[in-house]
């Protein structure tokens, strides 16, 4: 496979990973719709969080899923790892 192949999988991974977390935030609110640009991007917020958890040095991948609970079937479906809300201000 060559580097583009390669970052090819790499950003549909991770529009996946997104996707998955925007349709459990849809659930969480009880599948109203109309919101679906502010559960991408609070999805894709959730992500970036989680990578820049990852990328401190001495931090251990999240176990525990967001915000301390567990993951999800999608997710996992997914072979997606768990993420956690960073911490706040």
């Amino acid at each position: 496979m060559t580097f583009e192949g390669e970052a090819f999988e790499s950003r549909q991974e991770r529009r996946e990973l997104i996707a998955a977390r925007a349709y459990e935030l849809f659930e969480a609110r009880g599948g109203e719709h109309g919101r679906d640009q502010e559960d991408w991007l609070e999805a894709e917020r959730q992500l970036v969080d989680e990578e820049l958890i990852e990328a401190r040095p001495g931090s251990a991948p999240a176990e525990a899923g967001w915000g301390g609970a567990s993951r999800t079937p999608l997710l996992e479906a997914a072979g997606a790892t768990a993420f956690e809300a960073a911490p706040g201000p």
